[in-house]
């Protein structure tokens, strides 16, 4: 299955949104990533954080429109066998995931 990840972007290199890994926001290109898994809160409702994904390009790409600024929007690999879990309380069809990786091929192709 595809999935696809919202990131900023500085020195055409791949960011995360808010929380950086490892004390980096900037993720490395070709090799995997694990996110830190751990309860969280967005206001409220608390869950268990990983990284957010959606199944296809057309409603990521709408998603990132509700940022103020312009975001790139990437086809990501998953590995399904490290966890995924849906982010039940989200209206979006978002689903967050333990393992991520991000090929040099699918970054060259972000919108």
């Amino acid at each position: 299955m595809k999935y696809y990840k919202i990131f900023d972007e500085k020195d055409g290199q791949p960011r995360t949104l808010f929380h950086g890994i490892e004390g980096s926001k900037t993720l490395p290109l070709d090799t995997w990533i694990d996110a830190v898994v751990k309860d969280v809160s967005d206001g409220g409702t608390v869950y268990k954080s990983g990284f957010h994904v959606l199944p296809n390009r057309p409603e990521t790409e709408e998603y990132a429109t509700r940022f103020k600024e312009k975001k790139a929007v990437a086809e990501v690999d998953v590995d399904e066998g490290a966890g995924t879990w849906p982010k039940a309380h989200s209206p979006s069809n978002i689903i967050l995931v333990k393992r991520i990786r991000i090929r040099s091929a699918q970054w060259k192709k972000r919108v």
